[in-house]
């Protein structure tokens, strides 16, 4: 298993943003939003007579069916924010915040957790050069995950969740555990 600490050092960037996502109101109107897309596409499909166009319809009515935005990550593969983030701050790499941050992502990982559960990934870290996205990582309080853009799990230890989750309350983000 690659350690966050490991996988941090590798990452060049020079602005941190640290995001909230799949929670509360935005959410409520994403899944809407969703449901509202599934009923159009249900009209559609009884209109069209092209079969080929009629099962590309059923697909992604499917998709939209078997749908669990728990398991979003931060970023989708076309690198875009979830449509429910919000973001908690947006810090350069000088700031304190982000030295904190950096202290808290470099620390050498310590009887590493891995708890098998339902993720619910709800927040998000984007670090950007040059305003390109160069990695993002999306995090599960309740399960103590830590995916990376590409999906890999990073294991991490509870003092890391800790100090992180504690940073976010400090800037005004309570996490919510569900």
């Amino acid at each position: 298993m690659v350690f966050l600490n490991d996988f941090f050092s590798a990452i060049d960037y020079d602005v941190i943003e640290l995001y909230s996502y799949n929670r509360g109101e935005l959410l409520r109107k994403h899944l809407e939003d969703l449901q509202a897309e599934k009923h159009q596409l249900l009209e559609e499909m009884e209109l069209e007579e092209d079969k080929d166009k009629e099962l590309e319809l059923n697909k992604r009515v499917k998709a939209i069916d078997s749908y669990d935005p728990f398991h979003d990550h931060i970023l989708n593969e076309y690198n875009k924010l979830h449509p429910t983030a919000q973001l908690i701050g947006k810090f350069k790499k000088e700031e304190q915040i982000a030295i904190e941050l950096n202290r808290i992502f470099s620390r050498k990982m310590v009887d590493p957790i891995s708890l098998r559960c339902g993720e619910e990934l709800r927040d998000g870290v984007v670090f950007k050069k040059d305003g390109n996205i160069k990695e993002a990582l999306s995090i599960c309080f309740t399960c103590q995950t830590v995916r990376t853009s590409d999906g890999g799990k990073l294991g991490c230890d509870m003092q890391f969740y800790d100090s992180y989750k504690s940073l976010l309350h400090h800037l005004g983000h309570d996490v919510e555990l569900i």
